[in-house]
């Protein structure tokens, strides 16, 4: 019985020791993540403004390259006017705000980041008072984590 036990832990010794190279830029890019969702709770917000979702993911975001990106979205909701809420971000220049009801901005969003774009649809429930604060890090190299390929 205890020689069992000591074949297993060899045989999991192994594997860990095997799967480290190919773990090691998932656990890397997590932590990158991890960085831009704590600098995106750091950003101010209107005072009527409320969170609804907060998305975050890491993949390939551009056509026909292989390349690492970072993105985390807030979709948050507002009664104030669409105005107000750009003048209130203009001078964070490390965000961009996306208003749903402007179809030239969905369909731009929608061509960039398909995959985010099922998962906000899912959690919008209003689509007149809604927008999408959007924080990205972009043209990381993708190393061996398999979302960015």
């Amino acid at each position: 019985m205890a020689y069992r036990k000591i074949i297993r832990f060899a045989i999991g010794i192994v594997a860990l020791i095997a799967l480290l190279p190919f773990t090691r830029d998932v656990i890397v890019n997590e932590y990158h993540l991890f960085l831009l969702k704590r600098e995106m709770t750091q950003y101010k917000h209107p005072i009527d403004s409320r969170l609804v979702k907060i998305i975050s993911t890491v993949g390939n975001f551009a056509p026909n390259s292989n390349r690492c990106d970072f993105v985390v979205m807030e979709i948050r909701t507002s009664k104030s006017s669409l105005e107000d809420i750009i003048n209130f971000y203009n001078s964070n220049d490390n965000i961009s705000i996306i208003f749903p009801v402007d179809e030239n901005d969905m369909e731009n969003f929608k061509n960039q980041y398909l995959e985010l774009y099922e998962r906000i649809l899912d959690a919008m429930k209003d689509k007149t008072n809604s927008y999408f604060v959007i924080a990205n890090n972009i043209d990381y190299q993708p190393n061996s984590d398999i979302r960015c390929h």
